[in-house]
């Protein structure tokens, strides 16, 4: 019986992957070629035979049909079928052929405009992530910068009362000034307020701008 198999797949071709180098039967000559055999007669798209519907990466086949396909012996058939069976291949035999299916034929013979849109499906959604990322990260870097500034301005204010309740009613006056028109930081705070005690200082205003620009 001769082998029922892609229609007009002879005049087409298949695909050999890279990962063959690293098969286990890569050195048996006589796998590869019953392997290659079996990849080039398998259905590249559903059909019937025998009103059997046959699908994409299974074929209809029988022993002898192998034989005469490979110039293998039936002997040596059987026991490389038997070898790929459950992994790279499943036989189901009936009274008049022997139905092979490739295991992740898929994988194998997958098109180049579907793994291309495969590609493309991952790209985005590798894109889509890494935006969530950065945009998880701005809004953890916008929250911990609130939070610094809340503190920095609950410390600067608990400063400024002490020196109210210290009776120093000008130099805090001064000072919320500096604060009110700097906005600083916590650190740059306490540089205004030893400048504004500071006797040694005299113009507080010019000194304070060029510490705030970085100039001091």
């Amino acid at each position: 019986m001769e082998s029922q198999c892609g229609g007009d797949m002879g005049r087409g071709y298949i695909k050999l992957d890279r990962a063959l180098e690293n098969w286990r039967f890569k050195t048996k000559p006589n796998y590869v070629a019953l392997w290659v055999h079996l990849l080039l007669e398998a259905n590249h798209q559903s059909n019937k035979y025998m009103d059997t519907q046959i699908e994409r990466g299974q074929l209809t086949t029988s022993l002898e049909a192998l034989k005469k396909g490979t110039g293998l012996s039936l002997q040596q058939i059987r026991t490389i079928l038997n070898k790929l069976n459950n992994d790279e291949i499943t036989i189901k035999s009936t009274n008049k052929y022997t139905l092979i299916t490739i295991v992740n034929y898929d994988k194998y013979q997958s098109s180049t405009k579907k793994i291309n849109k495969q590609n493309n499906i991952q790209e985005n959604k590798n894109l889509t992530i890494n935006q969530q990322t950065n945009n998880k990260q701005i809004t953890t870097n916008k929250n911990v910068n609130n939070v610094i500034n809340i503190k920095n301005k609950r410390d600067i204010n608990i400063r400024l009362k002490k020196l109210l309740d210290l009776g120093m009613y000008e130099e805090a006056e001064l000072v919320k000034d500096f604060v009110d028109r700097y906005d600083p930081d916590y650190d740059s705070y306490i540089k205004i307020e030893k400048i504004v005690f500071d006797p040694n200082v005299r113009n507080k205003d010019g000194y304070i701008a060029k510490m705030m620009k970085g100039n001091v």
